[in-house]
């Protein structure tokens, strides 16, 4: 039964989290950091959106995200996704300031087109924030509908 991935509205309520956190670091938080001169703070930004676009990912693909240390090896293997969020990565690790936000840009604009292909969100934002509350719609179950 494990198996077989998480049930639907599980997959939605992650993957609308998964939005929400990606947003808040990779969006928000890395520019402004930079903005503000705080290299340490725009580095654990970068490192909260890349466990949460890889979570993402392994979201889009119906597979378990694994450790985080064959996290990023893993992707790369995907079907969906994997290589550009694989590479995205990997150059977002390696860059130093302004050049890690288009690396952020680059890979949510990708999600946000899988999320659309998927049926998952309708939304016109490129601010993944704005596709959570439209992947939480489809849930079903009420018991996870519109918990934080």
């Amino acid at each position: 039964a494990l198996l077989s991935f998480y049930p639907e509205d599980v997959r939605l309520k992650k993957m609308a989290a998964r939005c929400m956190q990606m947003a808040q670091a990779g969006q928000y938080n890395y520019p402004r950091s930079l903005k503000r001169g705080e290299g340490g703070a725009a580095h654990m930004a970068a490192a909260e959106f890349i466990d949460a676009a890889l979570s993402m990912v392994f979201l889009l693909n119906r597979r378990y995200k694994p450790f985080y240390k064959w996290m990023h090896r893993a992707a790369a293997d995907l079907p969906v996704l994997g290589r550009e969020a694989h590479a995205a990565l990997a150059q977002l690790a390696a860059q130093s300031a302004p050049n890690g936000t288009d690396c952020i840009e680059g890979l949510c604009a990708a999600i946000i087109a899988e999320l659309r292909r998927q049926g998952l969100s309708d939304s016109s934002s490129s601010f993944l924030l704005d596709r959570s509350p439209s992947i939480e719609l489809r849930i079903l179950d009420p018991a996870l509908h519109g918990q934080g």
